[in-house]
């Protein structure tokens, strides 16, 4: 990934699904995010009087909340929290906000999802990292107005293109880092990769003095290199709920079959019986044979051991997802 050829995560998006076909991982998170994060917060500070406690929880309260200069932060931990819950971590951002009536700066925090955020591979889990990035995508309007149209040309990129539109974007990485050795810890711009060198003028003392993100750690398994959530927990248990689930509908294809043996009925009868004014007919004797005029061959029966087996995957799933029905 330091060459700057990692690729461009595309945005997900719904598309037409199998019908029949359960998500049940996309269910659960969304049982979970209603489980976790329903309930507004009640922050405590004990280390200061009760007065400047109250302000400070006023304070947070009007942020969670939102207000005409900066986004809630609820709708932002939210987002951090479910990519935490599935993937093993969340990422909220912090930044400086100028407020326009005060020409004030205040500390504002965006949400950063999971797969563009990169920082230390020799720590584990991001709370003992020394470097963060931040990969984000501007318009390409947006970044020639903030860094210069003879900047930002070589790294303009082609996301997105049909017939009579076409969506160019700029990718720019975001980088903090906490000094090395005697160095001061340090924030810039890199255009497109790590590779390459910071955006002029973006190179300068880290204003935050640490690595202004906040993060949520779902589970550091034993031996793995990155924290893990509960997505790769329930996969092989969904795909495995998702064959049966095929299975069923295939039986449910191959319904009984009647074989009507025309030359055993009454014609005049077996008419009426097609255009449904009658629901019987006459046969014409019993066949030399002895078979019935009409025949039904047995459909496809589900098999017993099937329905146990799901039952068995249902419970689970329970289990891997930490949810019950």
């Amino acid at each position: 990934a330091y060459d700057g050829d990692f690729p461009d995560y595309e945005d997900v998006t719904v598309k037409y699904q199998e019908v029949g076909r359960s998500r049940r991982i996309l269910n659960s998170s969304f049982h979970s995010l209603s489980t976790m994060m329903y309930a507004q917060p009640e922050p405590t500070f004990p280390q200061v009087p009760k007065l400047i406690a109250e302000a400070r929880k006023q304070m947070f309260l009007v942020r969670w909340q939102g207000d005409e200069y900066a986004a809630p932060w609820n709708d932002v931990f939210d987002r951090a929290f479910m990519d935490g819950d599935g993937l093993g971590c969340g990422f909220v951002r912090f930044y400086l906000h100028t407020n326009p009536n005060s020409g004030f700066q205040r500390t504002c925090v965006s949400h950063a999802p999971a797969v563009q955020v990169i920082w230390d591979r020799h720590e584990r889990s991001p709370s003992s990292a020394r470097w963060v990035a931040f990969v984000e995508y501007y318009p390409r309007d947006v970044a020639e107005a903030i860094y210069g149209k003879k900047v930002i040309e070589p790294y303009v990129r082609q996301m997105w293109e049909s017939s009579d539109c076409t969506m160019e974007s700029v990718r720019l990485i975001h980088y903090y880092d906490m000094g090395y050795g005697k160095g001061e810890p340090t924030m810039c711009v890199i255009p497109g990769g790590l590779a390459h060198e910071p955006l002029p003028g973006t190179l300068q003392s880290n204003a935050f003095g640490c690595l202004p993100f906040a993060h949520y750690t779902h589970f550091v398994a034993p031996g793995m290199r990155r924290p893990v959530g509960r997505i790769p927990l329930q996969m092989a248990t969904q795909e495995a709920i998702n064959l049966i689930e095929r299975y069923f509908r295939f039986v449910m294809k191959h319904p009984p079959l009647d074989i009507v043996h025309g030359d055993r009925l009454e014609n005049e009868d077996y008419k009426k019986y097609e255009s449904g004014s009658v629901s019987s007919v006459r046969g014409k004797g019993m066949h030399p044979d002895g078979r019935s005029p009409i025949e039904r061959l047995p459909g496809m029966e589900m098999q017993q051991t099937v329905l146990h087996y799901m039952g068995v995957l249902e419970r689970q799933f329970n289990a891997d997802s930490l949810t019950t029905e």
